[in-house]
This record gives structure tokens, sequence and C-alpha cells, in this order.
């Protein structure tokens, strides 16, 4: 509906205007009404009426001196229709140059007035339709310029130009927020929520963007005392808008456009590797944690293959991610540093790769191709990437024949007893994790390995006590055993008695 202010000193004439006029009919509402041009002046200052209807001869303030001081003093844009019960040619004259829409004789002829307010209002939505258009032309541009700004694709100053006609001067206290849906398909409402609340107002301007690839997020300018319980309101605005769960990444504030793409890569960082390196600002709004010192993180070697076979041996996906999920919990709740968290997975990731290589098409990769791609990821995609691994790793090992492997562990053992032999470097040998072909040796032999590696060893120290006339430490070296005394202790845990003992005996026996 437009807006129309009605001014006329006749009471009779002003409720006749009311009356006789069908205002909502021609899309019209009235907005208020004025005995003389004086207060009608200061009314359309406030109210920005888009139409005025009124009368020339009024006491303080003719309509010809409202038009003319309205369109000189107050800038204004409404359209006036004038009207008068004089037909002096001279009124008309002045009332065109000071641009009034029409003007009419009283008495009124609702038909002459009907076509004129038909008129107009054809004229106000043409107008309307191109005012939005070159608003949403002028945002459309604003907000590509705002994306060249946070991708740093920005080198003419075109945009920082746009940034500067929306308010953001090279000393305006500028962050980048992003805004994350817990639901992929929520991320339209979320679009939409975003644009209704930043069209409502805020404490400081906020500038809705688009990343281009698939990130959706605020330029907010204007660092306010309460920043805090600011964006926790905006955060729970953006929220019930789009009924959805929504959390925001808020960068550190930095002065001007030029500063733009630094805090979006630091808001990206905080929506790819929380919780690590980030702080609570709010419920469900995050921001730059400054704890972790600039120094160099020394290298922390941590062992994580049992983990590993934990997460396989499961078997579950859902089982898998809960694994997973519970590792970076404990990193996260150990305060490891995110570059630490970053290795660790990246690390862990390229072993999985290493020793099953992936089916999944988006990893197939060389490890060599994904150790240098994957540091560069954000911790969630490595913990992401890292359970999709597990996942496809445990889905090999459920569909390959076990026996075969163990066999060859078994034949291995049998060619090689005598020499030094240790499961990891079977293990390394078969690109089987050690703690897994153990378990597995277990389960299809009924002993574990070094049970099985001393039985093969006792047995053959057994052979050659019987038939040669070496000495014990001679035989305890010959089967692959370093220190005679830990052959002896094996000796008679595995056979019952001495080696001594059961060399006299085989001898009494033949």
């Amino acid at each position: 509906m437009y807006k129309v202010f009605l001014v006329d000193d006749e009471p009779l004439v002003l409720e006749g205007l009311k009356l006789l006029v069908d205002w909502e009919t021609h899309g019209f509402e009235i907005c208020g009404e004025a005995r003389d041009g004086e207060e009608a002046l200061q009314a359309i200052g406030q109210i920005r009426p888009d139409l005025v209807v009124t009368d020339i001869r009024m006491p303080v303030m003719s309509g010809l001196e409202l038009i003319r001081q309205a369109r000189e003093s107050l800038n204004s844009d409404s359209h006036f229709i004038v009207l008068s019960g004089y037909s002096d040619f001279s009124y008309a004259h002045t009332a065109m140059r000071y641009e009034a829409t029409d003007y009419l004789l009283k008495p009124i002829d609702s038909e002459e007035f009907d076509r004129a307010l038909r008129k107009l209002r054809a004229d106000l939505d043409k107008h309307r339709q191109a005012a939005l258009a070159k608003a949403n032309e002028k945002l459309a541009f604003a907000r590509y310029s705002l994306t060249m700004l946070v991708q740093g694709m920005e080198s003419s100053g075109i945009a920082q130009q746009a940034a500067n006609r929306l308010g953001i001067g090279p000393d305006t206290e500028v962050c980048v927020i992003l805004a994350e849906e817990r639901l992929a398909d929520h991320r339209e409402s979320v679009q939409r929520a975003i644009e209704d609340v930043t069209a409502g107002g805020a404490d400081m301007l906020l500038f809705p963007f688009d990343d281009g690839i698939g990130r959706t997020g605020l330029i907010a300018a204007g660092k306010p005392a309460n920043v805090v319980n600011v964006l926790s309101n905006l955060r729970a605005n953006i929220a019930k808008h789009a009924a959805a769960d929504v959390w925001l990444y808020v960068s550190d504030w930095g002065l001007g456009p030029s500063y733009m793409h630094k805090l979006y890569e630091q808001a990206v960082q905080l929506r790819d590797n929380r919780p690590f390196g980030t702080v609570l600002l709010a419920e469900e709004v995050y921001g730059v944690s400054h704890s972790d010192s600039d120094e160099p993180v020394p290298a922390i070697v941590m062992d994580y293959e049992d983990e590993l076979v934990r997460f396989m041996e499961s078997g579950d996906p859902q089982s898998i991610t809960e694994a997973v999920d519970s590792l970076f919990a404990r990193l996260y709740s150990e305060g490891t540093p995110p570059s630490v968290a970053r290795a660790i997975a990246s690390d862990l990731s390229v072993v999985l790769l290493r020793r099953y290589p992936s089916s999944d098409t988006e990893m197939d990769r060389s490890p060599n191709t994904v150790s240098t791609a994957l540091p560069y990821a954000g911790i969630r995609e490595l913990q992401s990437t890292l359970v999709r691994l597990c996942v496809n790793a445990s889905e090999k090992l459920g569909r390959s024949e076990k026996k075969p492997m163990v066999a060859e562990a078994v034949r291995i053992v049998k060619e090689r007893f005598r020499k030094p032999l240790k499961l990891r470097d079977l293990a390394e040998e078969l690109q089987y994790q050690p703690a897994y072909l153990g378990q597995l040796f277990k389960k299809e032999t009924g002993v574990s390995f070094h049970e099985f590696l001393n039985t093969t060893r006792i047995e053959e120290a057994k052979s050659l006590l019987r038939r040669t006339d070496m000495k014990i430490a001679e035989v305890a070296k010959n089967v692959g055993f370093s220190d005679a005394e830990d052959f002896s202790r094996q000796f008679k845990s595995i056979a019952g008695m001495p080696p001594s003992a059961y060399k006299n005996q085989a001898k009494r026996g033949s």
C-alpha cells in the first residue's frame, strides 16, 4: 500500500476525501492529515508519504508554498495532487512548475479523481519496480565485490570502492562470520534467514556473501561494545528464522577491506578445525583461540596403530565413526594443538591408505600424493577421511581370506626361526598392522605368535639334543636363542624339564 497525506483547512473537505474516495481499492492508505501548510510540512518530513493531496488557499502556508518548501527544504519526492476552487491558470501553472502530479478543481469529481489515482498508481508501481531492480543490481554487485575481497581476488580496486559505498572504509573494524547448518538440506533456509536478519537491522552493519564454494557468510562492520551478546542474538535469530541448528564461526577483527581475505581464511580454519583452535564465545558461536604459542610445535611421537586396529575390527561403520570421534575428543581434552592433531590425523590416514589402498574414487591416490595434500585439509575433513579409510579397510579385511595370510606367517616362522624374528618385522613384510596380525594369528592357531615361535624353536632343540652331542649353549644359539638362560627357561616351560635332563633322558632311552 502507498501512503497518502491529506491537507485542507476545511474539515468537511477532509471528511469528504476520506469517505468519498475508495483509497484501498487504488492501493493507498491514509497516513495523516493537516489543517494548514506549516503543520503539513512538518508531518511530511517525518512520514515521507507517497502522495499528498492539498488545497491551495490555506492559512499560515498555502498549498503551493507547501509544495515548494517540501521540494527544496525536505528534498521530498512525494507526489502532489492540488485541489482548488479557483480556475485561475496561474495557480495551475505554478503547481506544475513545482512538479505537482495533477491539478483538480473543486468540487471534487469522483470519476476524475479515480482516473488521477489510477494513473498515479501505475507511475508509482513502475517507479518502485525500477527502484527495486536498481537496488537488487547494487546488492548483487556489492555481494560479488565482497566475494572478491574475502577470496583475495581483488586487484583493480573496484571491490574496495564498492565496500566503501557500503560504509566499510579503511578504518572500519570488520570481521568475517561463517554460518554452518547441521543438515546440508537446510543450507537454503539458512541463507534466506541471513537475508531476513540482516535486512531487519542490527547493532552492527551486516553484509551477506556466498563465497561460491558452498560457504555462506557475513561481513560485520563496526564492532559493538557488547559484541558477544550481539553475536549470540544473531545466531539465535538466524536459527529461529531458518528453523535449523546453526553454528557461527567468527574471525578476529581487522581494519578495512584489505583484511577481509585474511579474516575469511581464519573463519574457514575455525569451521574446518572445530573444536581445535577455537574458543566458545556463546552458545554455538566459536571464536579464535589465542592460547597456543606461535613457536613451532616440537615433534611428538604418538603411536595410534592399536587404535586403528580397534576401529577396523569393529566392522560396523557407526562403531568406527564413534571410535574415531572418541580419539579426536581425547586429543582435544588433552590440549593437543591443532597442528599436532592435524599431523596425527594425516599420518594415520596415510598409513591406512598405504596398507589398504582405497577403492573410493575420491581417495584413489598414491600415499605420497595424499601425504602432501592432507596436511592442508581441516581437522574435521581429515577426521571424515580417516573414518572412510577405516571403513574401507574393515570391509577389505572382512572380504579377504585370512587363512592364507596366517599360513604364510607360519611358513616364514618355520623357515626363519633360527634367526632373530619379531612380530613387527613379520607384519611389515606381510603389510599388516602388528597388533591385528598377532590377534588373527592367535585366533587361527590357538597360540600367540611368540608361543608358536618358541615352541617351533624348542621342538628343533629337542631334535638336536637327541641326535647330536652339541652343548646346550650351542643348541640354544642354533635354534635362535641369543641367551642360554632364556633358552633353558623356555625349554622347561614347554618340555616340562630342563634341556640337560631331557638330553640325559634321551641318552638313557637310546
